[in-house]
């Protein structure tokens, strides 16, 4: 094959792999866009009946709401193990049970790559990356997906979770910025996707609940 030739066909590739990403993100949270419709609707609490109709539920009762046939595009269900739950939350318990945890499921450090621009505008999309210094931690459940902690003892002050985009990987239940800076508890890890790259993309939210 000429040099100009292979030059060509590798330059096509690489933009064909570009554009498939790039559907592949707009898929994700397009799914997304539809799971926050189904379960936060203003006017009620949204679900299927039986033959694939859109109902929402509201001080009336049920009211069918789409009478269409669809299909759900939401992305499959992945299980938190119940191992892993428990060993992060005895973490605190002792020194012994912080070095078992790292140990058995030896966990990536994540941090935000363009952490400038989201210091900057509070409305730009963090990008996430393995980082030795980053406030996060993934632990791979057998595919490119990873489950996402905050590292162990991490204080969540208002100027990390502008920093950090904390608010970009997990739900901040009952948080303010009087809240108690290390009282807090995972209640579900966030889930993230490396897509084949160094480069995180948050799949699904965690969620931290903070006590009052």
């Amino acid at each position: 094959m000429r040099p100009e030739v292979e030059q060509e066909f590798l330059r096509l590739l690489s933009e064909m792999r570009k554009e498939l990403a790039a559907i592949r993100e707009t898929g994700q949270l397009l799914a997304r866009l539809l799971d926050r419709l189904l379960t936060d609707s203003p006017l009620g609490t949204v679900g299927e009946t039986g033959r694939g109709r859109l109902w929402r539920t509201t001080e009336n009762g049920q009211v069918a709401s789409d009478e269409r046939e669809h299909q759900s595009t939401q992305l499959p269900v992945t299980p938190i193990p119940a191992d892993l739950m428990n060993a992060f939350h005895r973490i605190p318990l002792s020194r012994e049970e912080k070095e078992s945890f790292f140990n058995r499921y030896c966990p990536i450090r994540l941090g935000v790559i363009n952490r400038v621009e989201v210091v900057k505008d509070a409305r730009a999309k963090a990008v996430f990356g393995e980082s030795d210094s980053g406030q996060l931690i993934a632990v791979r459940e057998g595919g490119s997906k990873a489950f996402v902690f905050p590292f162990p003892g991490l204080n969540v002050s208002s100027g990390l979770v502008e920093s950090q985009a904390l608010n970009q990987v997990f739900e901040l239940v009952r948080y303010s910025e009087s809240s108690h800076k290390n009282d807090y508890r995972v209640i579900e890890p966030a889930l993230m996707d490396t897509t084949g790259n160094s480069i995180w993309t948050v799949v699904r939210l965690g969620k931290l609940d903070f006590i009052v």
